[in-house]
C-alpha cells in the first residue's frame, strides 16, 4: 500500500492563520499515518503467515463470469464458504501482473494442484480455504476451479475488503499414497509417549487445540530424520517454522500449525512445540501423512 505523505510543517515564521492551518494538517495526518501504518503492519503479518506465495487484492462480491478487473477477486457464488470457482484478475492491488504465477496452480499432475487461503489483510481471523483442482483463462482474467476445504464464518468478506490469496503447492502426483514432505502414519493416541517408529500423534484430538507434536525420528520410509527436525526450531523468531500434515490420498484433509517454541528431544522421538493456524483435519488412526 501508498502511505500518504505528510503536509507541510508549521514553521515559527508563518503567520498565525497559517501556522494554525498547518499544525490542525498535520494533526489530521498523524492519525491517517497511524491508522495506514496498523494497516501495512497487519497485511505485512498476514503476509508472513501465509504460502508460497501470498497475491493482494480486493475483494469484489459479484458473481457473474466476469473479468472482476484489475486488482479485484470475486467468487461464483455469494455464499463464500461453498464457492466453487475464484475469478481473479492478473493484475493484483499494485498493478503487479501474476498471469504467470496463476497459470502454476494447476502445474501438479495430481488431482488437487494446491491449496489456497483467502484472508483479509487487516484482519487473519476472517479466511476461507479451498482446494485447487484447476485454471482456465477467460479474456482478461483467471477462473481457478476449487473445491471448499474449511472457512472462519460463511461469509467473512465484504465487498472492498482489502484481502490475501495464499497459495501452496502439493506435490506431483507419484507414487499411490505418496505426496512431497516426509511419510508418516498418523496415530490418534494423545499422550506424551513414542508414537514409534513411522509414526505421529499430537496431544489432543482436536487438532486445532493441539500444542504439541509427537514424531517418530525415523519416517515411514526408515529414514533418519532427527537431524532435520532438530533444525525446526533454528529460528529465534517468535514463529519458527510451519508445519502442515495432510492425508496422503485426500490433501482436502489437512492441519496447519507454526512451530513456536523449542523442541525436546527425547531419544527416538520429539516432542515440537505448536500453535494451530487452520486446517479441517480429519485424520484416522493409520492414515498416510
Amino acid at each position: 500500500m501508498i502511505l500518504t505523505p505528510p503536509p507541510t510543517a508549521p514553521l515559527p515564521t508563518d503567520t498565525t492563520t497559517v501556522f494554525d492551518t498547518r499544525s490542525f494538517a498535520l494533526a489530521a495526518w498523524y492519525a491517517t499515518h497511524v491508522s495506514e501504518l496498523t494497516t501495512l503492519l497487519a497485511g505485512m503479518s498476514a503476509v508472513a503467515a501465509g504460502g508460497a506465495f501470498s497475491i493482494a487484492y480486493t475483494f469484489s462480491t459479484a458473481t457473474a463470469d466476469v473479468d472482476p478487473t484489475a486488482g479485484h477477486l470475486a467468487l461464483d457464488n455469494a455464499t463464500q464458504s461453498a464457492a466453487a470457482t475464484i475469478r481473479a484478475d492478473p493484475l493484483d492491488q499494485n498493478g503487479s501482473n501474476w498471469t504467470d504465477a496463476i497459470n502454476f496452480f494447476a502445474n501438479s499432475t495430481g488431482t488437487v494442484k494446491g491449496l489456497i487461503r483467502l484472508m483479509k489483510q487487516t484482519d487473519a481471523t476472517k479466511w476461507v480455504v479451498f482446494a485447487v483442482t484447476g485454471v482456465a483463462s477467460p479474456t482478461g482474467y483467471k477462473n481457478i476451479a476449487v473445491t471448499p476445504v474449511t472457512a472462519s464464518t460463511t461469509n467473512p468478506f465484504v465487498n472492498g475488503d482489502p484481502i490475501l490469496l495464499d497459495f501452496t503447492p502439493v506435490g506431483p502426483k507419484g507414487d499411490p499414497g505418496k505426496n512431497a514432505g516426509l511419510a508418516y502414519v498418523y496415530s490418534s493416541t494423545t499422550t506424551a509417549t513414542d508414537p514409534t517408529a513411522g509414526k505421529l500423534q499430537f496431544d489432543n484430538a482436536t487438532l486445532a487445540l493441539a500444542i504439541e507434536l509427537y514424531i517418530s525420528e525415523t519416517d515411514a520410509d526408515t529414514n533418519a530424520i532427527a537431524a532435520e527436525i532438530a533444525t525446526w526450531d533454528d529460528s529465534t523468531a517468535t514463529i519458527k517454522a510451519t508445519i502442515k500434515v495432510y492425508k496422503n490420498t485426500d490433501p482436502t484433509k489437512f492441519a496447519s500449525f507454526h512451530v513456536t517454541g523449542t523442541n525436546t528431544d527425547n531419544g527416538a522421538w520429539d516432542t515440537v512445540n505448536l500453535t494451530y493456524v487452520d486446517g479441517p483435519g480429519g485424520f484416522t488412526n493409520g492414515d498416510a501423512v
